[in-house]
């Protein structure tokens, strides 16, 4: 991260499919994984770029100045030695060393966007999951609303005579099952 940057503030909004792409992108981006990943990159082609810096012409230049002073005579001295630098022939290493740095930049480019798809997906499968749980649990809410009146019901033929209490002990086990699987789906969201 650049020192000028400022860290991305992390802000999910209501995952819906409205913002579902911008909330995996936040997640993606906020992962500490995959921030590693975009330093490998920046390393990668900085060392890329030393490697084509050191396959030009080296040149430097140095100027020095100062006063000598003898036998109460002073004179004034000044050396410039100027050094240019070139590499002719290296058997091949640095073009070596070059494509290898350019292979390692371009495998962190893989891996990151390998990274970044694979937590987009994940977080989708999250998303998809918890929307699946969501409508089981209305499912399971709107199936107890219909059954109270129908279990009252049962319980009115059966005090009646009309049915036996075989039959009102099954109504019972099954009302019970159901209160007890949508039980299951609310504490899977929660």
């Amino acid at each position: 991260m650049d020192h000028g940057e400022q860290s991305l503030e992390i802000k999910f909004g209501v995952f819906n499919s409205r913002n579902a792409k911008k909330n995996v992108r936040l997640a993606v981006l906020n992962d500490p994984k995959f921030k590693g990943t975009l330093e490998t990159i920046k390393s990668a082609e900085a060392e890329v770029d030393i490697l084509k810096a050191s396959a030009g012409t080296q040149s430097s230049a140095t100027l020095l100045g100062g006063l000598e002073s003898e036998n109460s005579q002073t004179k004034g001295a000044i050396v410039a030695q100027v050094s240019i630098q070139k590499l002719i022939f290296d058997y091949g290493s640095l073009d070596a060393r070059l494509s290898a740095g350019t292979n390692r930049v371009e495998l962190a480019r893989m891996e990151t966007l390998l990274l970044a798809e694979t937590k987009a997906l994940e977080a989708f499968e999250v998303w998809l999951e918890t929307y699946k749980q969501l409508k089981t649990s209305q499912i399971f809410s709107d199936g107890l609303k219909m059954a109270e009146p129908l279990l009252g019901q049962v319980e009115s033929i059966s005090s009646a005579g009309i049915s036996d209490k075989a039959q009102l002990l099954e109504a019972k086990k099954r009302y019970a099952l159901l209160k007890y699987r949508a039980s299951q789906a609310e504490n899977i969201l929660a």
